[in-house]
């Protein structure tokens, strides 16, 4: 049965791709023979130059092999394993191939598939980019080649990752998309069954796990780079939370202070025993080393309370960095959710 190219773009307009990549779109659906997918052989990388760099090509069976046959020049620069020929399952994880086989083998078959792959770049910052699978007409041997196109484009320019320095963890968060045939315009495929309460409820919970053991290491790195002990460190930074915690809870002025630190006299003190119900810290606890804190000038006791200053020595809860950071660790649960079936309503 025929493909539909007016029905496909329609398809991929409401997938939202990134602009590379939707250039990528058009330039392989420039290449369709009326209702046929294009052959590789119609394909030249040198008339989409700005893209071409980027660019892979396998060689597919469904549900058996997958190998390189072509490589972009940003993957063979960097010398690192990108060999036309390579088993492509077998450079990957033994955990990922299976999932990889199956996104190939989804595409072969006759859809255009995105992947969103976490790379960590040599800053140790994770970085996620678009993968984006283009299948072509089957050849007579059953392998189907597949062009996939990656939108790599770091904020420090880093070069692509290669498999053996691939070391993110999350799972690739997948989209497919089936090619339409006879106008059947419907990506209701690319949407997968919605976990059972208890399985979503255990996926979620270890989730949140896996999120708390990053966001407890980033206190231990916080508190060894500010010399403080680990408690005080917890301490304080409940206290500057509390402190904005109203400013936060107000939308406009939530927007206004976006990329600001909030100045002290926004900000709200808290009383000794609020911090101790906040953290579950015995009181007595929270009053010895909340005033050693005092006396260190990490904090500063006003009538209303105690405030973590936007002036203070140790640049607790004023240092961009570690905002991006957190930010990035809400990122990855919410992408790791994604990825395993779980929508947040």
């Amino acid at each position: 049965m025929p493909y539909d190219p007016v029905a496909s773009r329609a398809v991929i307009e409401q997938a939202g791709l990134a602009p590379r990549s939707q250039e990528m779109f058009e330039h392989w659906l420039s290449l369709w023979q009326g209702n046929e997918l294009p052959v590789l052989e119609d394909f030249a990388a040198e008339r989409v130059p700005k893209l071409s760099p980027n660019i892979l090509i396998f060689n597919v069976v469904p549900d058996s092999s997958v190998t390189v046959k072509f490589a972009g020049s940003n993957f063979t620069r960097s010398g690192s394993g990108w060999q036309l020929g390579t088993d492509w399952l077998n450079s990957a994880p033994p955990k990922t191939r299976d999932s990889r086989l199956r996104r190939f083998s989804a595409s072969a078959r006759g859809a255009i598939v995105r992947g969103i792959p976490e790379a960590i770049l040599k800053s140790e910052h994770a970085y996620f980019y678009e993968a984006v699978h283009f299948p072509f007409r089957p050849g007579a041997d059953g392998t189907t080649p597949v062009l996939v196109y990656i939108d790599w484009d770091p904020p420090n320019n880093e070069n692509m990752p290669v498999p053996a320095n691939e070391r993110a963890n999350l799972p690739i968060v997948t989209e497919i998309f089936p090619i339409p045939r006879n106008a059947a315009s419907s990506a209701s495929g690319s949407i997968p069954a919605r976990p059972a309460e208890a399985e979503r409820a255990k996926i979620m919970s270890r989730a949140a796990m896996r999120f708390l053991l990053n966001l407890a290491g980033d206190i231990i790195v916080g508190s060894e780079s500010s010399n403080m002990d680990p408690i005080d460190y917890f301490l304080a930074i409940s206290v500057g939370a509390a402190n904005v915690s109203h400013i936060d809870s107000d939308l406009a002025l939530s927007r206004q202070y976006s990329g600001l630190i909030e100045p002290d006299y926004m900000r709200r003190g808290i009383s000794r025993a609020a911090i101790s119900r906040a953290t579950g810290l015995p009181l007595e606890t929270v009053r010895r080393r909340i005033n050693k804190m005092i006396a260190l000038d990490v904090l500063i006791e006003r009538k209303d309370g105690v405030i973590v200053s936007a002036n203070n020595p140790l640049k607790l809860g004023t240092r961009f960095d570690r905002m991006h950071k957190h930010a990035q660790l809400i990122d990855r649960l919410f992408r790791d959710l994604k990825a395993r079936g779980i929508k947040i309503e």
